[in-house]
């Protein structure tokens, strides 16, 4: 194959290495020695019916990329940035499953905690705080794995038939769709969130109109005392006035005229008995 040909080949998802039965470090002459005796197993000579020509083509294709240095060094390059970020991934897979428990944790608890605990703010500021970081987190690792398989995009794409497999499709599927649950799960935490500040809200003013109420209360009672206290005093200060005004004072000339009329009689009875 011309180089025009085998450059396609740098960007394999194939590991050469594997392919020939050799190692990364090896030298060009273990390289030759390990294709001769790989060679046995595609050769059509030595294979027959059982003869596979892309596979053929594909040992044929890692066997010349190892040889030549400039190839080589690219398909290296390349090959080293896809384990760099197959590590990346492992790492983020590990740490995106244990947000993910961690999330369907509180999710389930409802942030209830245990069901004795003290009623303050602290409690709750620290269950947001812990969700803004878990949701920061989560935003910065999907930011970062972006980054990096930006950074290592392949140029140019080998032939379908080597680079992709239904695996390698399924991988960045079964991935969204565990990000898609995680963001899930953070929207569904907030919303819960959100909810329990709002009934406390709520709870918050109906203890206040309740408090203000009461106070109102005690003030209109507090002023209706003094005039309760003070009516029976009032009415005993008019009792009098009214119990004079209903009994009527004998008139002065009527008293007069009965002591002349007895003093009269009195008189008259004198008189008789001298007589």
């Amino acid at each position: 194959m011309s180089n025009n040909d085998l450059i396609k080949w740098v960007t394999s998802d194939v590991d050469f290495y594997d392919l020939l039965g050799t190692h990364f470090e090896a030298p060009e002459t273990e390289i030759r020695r390990a294709y001769r005796k790989t060679a046995l197993k595609y050769h059509p000579d030595k294979v027959g019916k059982d003869f596979d020509p892309a596979k053929y083509e594909l040992f044929q294709a890692a066997y010349e990329v190892l040889i030549d240095p400039s190839l080589k060094s690219q398909y290296d390059n390349y090959r080293n940035a896809k384990i760099l970020k197959k590590r990346a991934n492992d790492l983020f897979d590990s740490k995106r499953k244990q947000m993910k428990e961690d999330l369907e944790a509180r999710e389930k608890n409802g942030f209830s905690g245990p069901s004795k605990r003290p009623r303050n703010e602290d409690i709750h500021s620290e269950s947001e705080l812990e969700l803004k970081r878990l949701a920061e987190e989560g935003r910065k690792r999907r930011a970062a794995r972006a980054k990096l398989v930006a950074e290592n995009s392949a140029p140019t794409q080998a032939p379908e038939k080597l680079v992709t497999t239904p695996a390698h499709m399924a991988e960045p599927l079964a991935r969204q769709t565990e990000e898609d649950e995680i963001e899930r799960l953070e929207k569904k935490i907030r919303e819960v969130a959100d909810a329990k500040a709002k009934r406390r809200a709520e709870r918050k003013v109906k203890r206040t109109v309740e408090d203000k109420t009461a106070s109102l209360k005690k003030d209109l009672n507090t002023l209706k005392e003094p005039n309760s206290t003070e009516e029976p005093a009032t009415s005993k200060k008019n009792s009098p006035a009214h119990k004079s005004s209903s009994e009527r004072k004998p008139d002065f000339s009527v008293t007069m005229a009965r002591l002349k009329a007895a003093q009269q009689s009195r008189l008259q009875s004198k008189e008789s008995k001298q007589e």
